[in-house]
């Protein structure tokens, strides 16, 4: 296995873990522009502004990189999403687990939208075998959303003529694809978090109030 990162001090990350936190963003961002098959080793390194042997002592080969990238991808959606589940009141309602569940989904991409971009474009683009470990981490994923959405179907909170699975998919799709927008339609990154949650659980269709 590659090299492993020093611990974090008290006073922050530790200089091992910042280089390779800038290799696996210029590796996302290599493999986002040339796909998995165009991307070499001496390619990232130049991104990440360093001599390709210099990679070898983070991480063992193209492949172990690959695997950091895409497994980052789906980990820190998930990671931010179970928080942000988790510090909600007790009582808190289905919709609003929802809207915390898409805010926190849309704040990751738009910290990691290079990750995020690669890892998508990746899972279509990796050797059949190569498939299934990263299929199981976006399942586990996709499972919290799911329970999610059937709760509040069953609940009463949200249309239940809509097929709970396809509702996921559309979702997290549109929320996905945040990761390829031009800077200049992002905007005020607070701003697009809110805007998001409304548009996807409330339509853009005016209420019946404001007719």
């Amino acid at each position: 296995m590659g090299a492993k990162a020093r611990p974090s001090s008290a006073q922050g990350p530790s200089k091992s873990a910042i280089t390779r936190e800038r290799i696996i963003t210029a590796a996302a961002q290599v493999l986002a522009e040339r796909g998995y098959a165009g991307t070499k080793l001496s390619d990232i390194a130049e991104r990440a502004e360093m001599k390709a042997g210099s990679l070898y002592y983070h991480f063992e080969d193209r492949e172990d990189l690959v695997d950091h990238v895409l497994k980052r991808g789906v980990d820190e959606s998930f990671r931010r999403v179970k928080t942000a589940l988790k510090a909600l009141p007790k009582d808190a309602g289905h919709v609003r687990k929802l809207e915390t569940a898409i805010d926190a989904h849309v704040h990751s991409i738009l910290q990691f939208g290079d990750v995020t971009s690669a890892s998508l474009q990746l899972l279509r683009q990796l050797p059949p075998e190569l498939q299934p470990r990263y299929r199981r981490e976006q399942q586990r994923y996709g499972a919290v959303w799911h329970k999610l959405i059937v709760a509040a179907q069953n609940d009463g909170a949200i249309r239940d003529d809509l097929d709970p699975v396809r509702l996921r998919l559309f979702i997290l799709g549109q929320l996905n694809w945040v990761a390829d927008w031009p800077r200049t339609a992002v905007g005020d990154r607070d701003e697009l978090r809110k805007e998001a949650v409304a548009l996807v659980l409330h339509g853009v269709v005016p209420s019946r109030e404001g007719r």
